[in-house]
């Protein structure tokens, strides 16, 4: 990046990844685009965080405990739950691993 600045996420590793969709979560209020990849293969690398970004962490859950907490609204963003479907909707019946 320019100036030496490095992008301030968590790394990850990938064999491949594949845009699946755009798409607009608030088409008509808000132009922000969403784009949804697919990646295959993913590690975990190091992350760089910014001084507000310390309590962020990550975590990892089964298709099963996901599909729960979308149903019992732990999960309630827009673009998350549209790039799940989305996900399911584009191929043959999808399983997570």
């Amino acid at each position: 990046m320019p100036g030496g600045n490095s992008p301030k996420k968590p790394a990850y590793a990938h064999d491949t990844s594949t845009v699946l969709v755009n798409f607009y979560p608030a088409k008509g209020m808000s132009s922000p685009a969403c784009t949804v990849f697919v990646a295959e293969q993913l590690e975990v690398g190091q992350h760089s965080r910014e001084h507000e970004e310390q309590d962020m962490r990550r975590c990892q859950f089964s298709q099963a405990d996901l599909e729960n907490m979308i149903r019992v609204g732990t999960i309630t963003d827009d673009s998350t739950i549209a790039a799940y479907m989305l996900y399911l909707l584009s191929g043959p019946k999808r399983i997570l691993e």
